[in-house]
C-alpha cells in the first residue's frame, strides 16, 4: 500500500517550516525585482510624440531606421483657431529600375520623391511634437535623409475654395553640412543682407521660430490667396537643425484675433 501522507518523523518537514520557506523565497524575489527594475526602466525607449501619417506603401519607399538616434523635440504655443501639421519629405538619388521616374520632362520624369506628415500634440495652446532626423535609411533607392520639415498651417474657419497655400512655409532646414561662418550673400545677390538674412534663419536654440498668420482682405489677395504666413517678415522664420540640435520652440500667431506679445 502506498503511503499518501508522505514522511512523518523528526526528519519530515512540517507544514510551518515550508511556509517559512514560501515567505523567505518571496522576500527574495521581491528584493531582487526592486533592485532590478530602475535598470529595466532605463532599457525601455518612449516612442516618439506625435501621429505620423504615411502614403501608400511602394516598393522602393525608404526602410525605417531600427536605431534611431537623432530625435528633435519641437514643441511652442498656438493658438486653438489654427490647425497644422508638418511635412518631411526626401528626394532620391538613385537612377535605377523604380527608384526614378523614366519619363521626359513635361511627363513628370524625373527623382522621385517621398514623405510623410507629422500631427503635434496639443494640450490648449501648448504642442509638442517629436521630429525623429534619422528615423529612415537611404537604402535601394539613396533616398536623400534630410532633418528639414515644412508647416502647413489653415485657419479653423477656412471657407471653401480659398486657397491656403501660403500658409505652408519652412520651419526646420537641415544645415548640418554647412558652414556658420560662411557668407550667405553671393556677387549674384546684391540685394541680399547677411545681417537679414541670420536674422530670418539660424540656430541659434533661445530664439523661437514664429509663425505670424492672417487673413487677407478681399483687395489684397492675389487669386483666391485668402490666408497667409511671415507674409512681410523681419523675425526668425527658420531654424537651422545641426547636428547637436534637440530643442527648437515654434510659436505660431492667428493676428486675427490676438496680438504679439
Amino acid at each position: 500500500m502506498v503511503d499518501l501522507k508522505g514522511p512523518t518523523g523528526a526528519g519530515a518537514p512540517s507544514a510551518m517550516g515550508a511556509s517559512g520557506d514560501v515567505r523567505r523565497n518571496r522576500f527574495r524575489v521581491l528584493a531582487l525585482a526592486a533592485l532590478l527594475l530602475p535598470i529595466l526602466g532605463g532599457c525601455q525607449s518612449t516612442e516618439p510624440l506625435g501621429r505620423i501619417v504615411l502614403p501608400e506603401a511602394q516598393p522602393w519607399d525608404p526602410p525605417l531606421n531600427p536605431h534611431p538616434r537623432h530625435v528633435v523635440r519641437l514643441h511652442g504655443r498656438a493658438p486653438e483657431t489654427l490647425d497644422f501639421k508638418f511635412s518631411i519629405g526626401f528626394m532620391s538619388t538613385s537612377r535605377e529600375g523604380d527608384c526614378y521616374k523614366h519619363a521626359g520632362f513635361w511627363e513628370g520624369g524625373g527623382k522621385k520623391g517621398w514623405g510623410y506628415d507629422l500631427y503635434p500634440v496639443r494640450h490648449g495652446e501648448r504642442w509638442e511634437a517629436d521630429l525623429v532626423v534619422d528615423r529612415y535609411l537611404p537604402g535601394r533607392c539613396g533616398w536623400n535623409i534630410k532633418g528639414s520639415a515644412m508647416i502647413r498651417v489653415e485657419p479653423l474657419d477656412a471657407e471653401e475654395g480659398d486657397s491656403l497655400g501660403a500658409g505652408v512655409r519652412l520651419v526646420v532646414a537641415d544645415t548640418r553640412t554647412l558652414d556658420d561662418s560662411a557668407p550667405r550673400c553671393g556677387p549674384r545677390h546684391p540685394r541680399c543682407s547677411e545681417e537679414r538674412s541670420r536674422l530670418l534663419s539660424n540656430s541659434d536654440d533661445s530664439i523661437p521660430v514664429e509663425v505670424r498668420c492672417k487673413r487677407l482682405a478681399p483687395e489684397e489677395r492675389i487669386g483666391s490667396t485668402a490666408f497667409i504666413c511671415n507674409q512681410f517678415p523681419e523675425h526668425k522664420i527658420t531654424h537651422d537643425l545641426k547636428a547637436h540640435t534637440r530643442s527648437i520652440r515654434i510659436d505660431l500667431y492667428d493676428l486675427d484675433h490676438e496680438e504679439l506679445p
